[in-house]
């Protein structure tokens, strides 16, 4: 069983990017939580706009190992879980990178051929 936990409906589409395999519903929301702090200013025509330095924390709303079932979540998700050294092999994000994107003729985004950890 594979349960989609990012905001949106996933294709997933055969090695060629001609098929589309399957589309993975989205069933909820994984979040990590971040905290910014004050980095400076960066100026554009006159105007001073805030740089922050953004740390991530936690991971929220990722349910437990449970046998048979892989979790699709952002790739966020999956640097945080890392950064904490929890190990998840049933934790897995949409390789946006490599190739790996199916877009349309006017280069919206499709689905993807393969996954990341």
């Amino acid at each position: 069983m594979i349960i989609n936990l990012t905001p949106h409906a996933l294709g997933v589409y055969d090695a060629e990017g001609k098929n589309l395999i399957a589309t993975i519903p989205s069933s909820g929301m994984v979040r990590v939580n971040t905290s910014a702090v004050e980095a400076g200013v960066v100026e554009i025509d006159g105007n001073s706009v805030p740089v922050v330095e953004t740390t991530y924390g936690t991971v929220d709303g990722l349910p437990a190992a449970k046998e048979g079932t892989i979790y699709v979540v952002s790739v966020l998700v999956i640097a945080a879980l890392k950064a904490a050294n929890i190990d998840r092999s049933d934790v897995v994000s949409p390789d946006t990178g490599s190739g790996s994107v199916v877009r349309d003729g006017e280069g919206k985004i499709l689905g993807v051929k393969r996954f990341t950890r």
